[in-house]
């Protein structure tokens, strides 16, 4: 997934999947899996993740190992 891909409405908030922290999709930094998982930038690379803003494109992903897309509802 590139970095940047945004989901359909990018007005609606989206909570990373790992912290739980709101994701900017204006500007910020993400990594998007399935069908409307992300992690933040800080997750992404904790969890391994390697981005190459030259190519932009993730040159390995983040470990997605007992991830949901989205994270549970408080």
């Amino acid at each position: 997934m590139a970095f940047g891909d945004r989901p359909p409405d990018p007005d609606v908030p989206i909570p990373c999947s790992d912290c739980g922290a709101l994701i900017d999709l204006d500007g910020g930094q993400f990594y998007r899996f399935g069908e409307e998982g992300m992690l933040c930038w800080a997750c992404a690379t904790r969890r391994g993740g390697t981005y190459d803003p030259d190519r932009e494109v993730w040159t390995a992903p983040p470990s997605l190992a007992d991830l949901p897309e989205l994270p549970p509802e408080d």
